[in-house]
């Protein structure tokens, strides 16, 4: 199963590869860019687990609560911030 990402881009790099160099490297640096994204929330979510779980198990559902919304809120300021510097930094203009 953990094969299967590098299956998938392999694949995509092989029909993007038929289309043009360009498009192999513009998808290269998006992967890189949403590895960089999805990496630090991915491990925030990884260190939300075991707190919810001891919480839960103590029957702490405010701390579970509590531990749910400041991860969400951690995690969609990350990809906010994201969005505001790639958006600001290259000047995307949205119609």
């Amino acid at each position: 199963m953990s094969a299967m990402p590098s299956l998938l881009v392999s694949v995509l790099n092989g029909i993007l590869a038929s289309i043009s160099s360009t498009a192999v490297a513009v998808f290269g640096l998006y992967y890189k860019v949403q590895s960089f994204v999805y990496m630090p929330a991915n491990g925030i979510i990884q260190g939300m687990r075991p707190i919810i779980g001891y919480n839960y198990g103590a029957h702490k559902y405010q701390r579970v609560h509590y531990t749910i919304k400041t991860c969400i809120f951690v995690i969609g300021s990350i990809y906010w911030n994201t969005d505001i510097f790639i958006y600001t930094k290259y000047n995307i203009k949205f119609i």
